[in-house]
């Protein structure tokens, strides 16, 4: 839409040029011929007079038409540069609305990938080390079997938003896995750090009231797997990922509610 529109916005400018060269060029050639006539004193009193006026009256319309003109053309890129803001900031909110979870508000898969990468390969440059957090809400099936979907989506809102305030750093990244799993990447922190963050989000969510009218439905848990990334390690990108996943399949499996780090697997 706004190629088409930057297209029409050209052929005006162009027509717009064309114009007013044009009535230059009209004006040019009847001065041309009023001088070559003046030097040939070919020309009366009158015809001197004719074609004076005649070009005073060129010139009279060139301006007019370079005026009205001219509104058009600011009328016009007006019109074009605001419908190409609007355009421009409807792409942006498209992009957005892409990159974000529509239920909890955090990033989504996607968007954690395009983070994920960026950051391995900063990790990497400046041998630094960098953590991940696997994070699986606990019984959740079972959860939302027995107190219905919309209360499911305000236990995963609800955990979305502790998450989210656990997460003060700025290269903290958190987002939304898919289902009731979630993500967060700490950049910058080791496996020590990445234990201690792992442990605030476990006893927040343990902590955290979910708006329910039933008691029993605002409680629940969640089980953490964390895999740690240093200089030295030659693990790659995919296995990052999956020995935390591992390390959460352990805590699972250890009775949930629990962290665990794949480095004391």
């Amino acid at each position: 839409m706004t190629y088409k529109k930057g297209n029409a916005y050209l052929l005006l400018s162009f027509i717009f040029w064309g114009v007013i060269i044009a009535l230059q060029i009209n004006i040019l050639v009847k001065f041309t011929s009023f001088s070559n006539m003046m030097l040939t004193e070919k020309l009366n009193s009158n015809t001197i007079n004719v074609s004076i006026e005649e070009l005073s009256n060129t010139a009279d319309h060139l301006v007019i038409a370079i005026i009205v003109i001219g509104i058009m053309f600011a009328i016009l890129s007006v019109l074009f540069f605001v419908s190409y803001i609007k355009v421009h900031k409807s792409g942006k909110l498209n992009e957005n609305a892409s990159m974000t979870d529509q239920l909890t508000g955090l990033p989504n898969r996607r968007s954690f990938d395009n983070r994920l990468s960026l950051e391995w390969k900063r990790a990497a440059r400046e041998q630094t080390a960098i953590s991940i957090l696997i994070m699986d809400l606990d019984n959740f099936k079972k959860y939302n079997d027995t107190f219905g979907h919309q209360q499911g989506d305000k236990a995963l809102q609800s955990f979305a938003d502790t998450l989210n305030d656990s997460l003060k750093r700025p290269g903290d990244f958190g987002a939304r896995w898919g289902g009731e799993e979630f993500i967060a990447l700490l950049s910058g922190t080791d496996a020590m750090g990445a234990m201690d963050l792992a442990e605030k989000v476990r006893q927040s969510v343990q902590d955290m009231e979910i708006p329910a009218t039933d008691i029993e439905a605002t409680k629940i848990t969640v089980s953490i797997g964390i895999n740690t990334w240093k200089h030295g390690d030659n693990s790659t990108l995919d296995e990052f990922i999956s020995r935390a996943d591992m390390a959460l399949y352990n805590a699972k499996g250890s009775g949930r509610n629990k962290v665990c780090h794949w480095h004391k697997l």
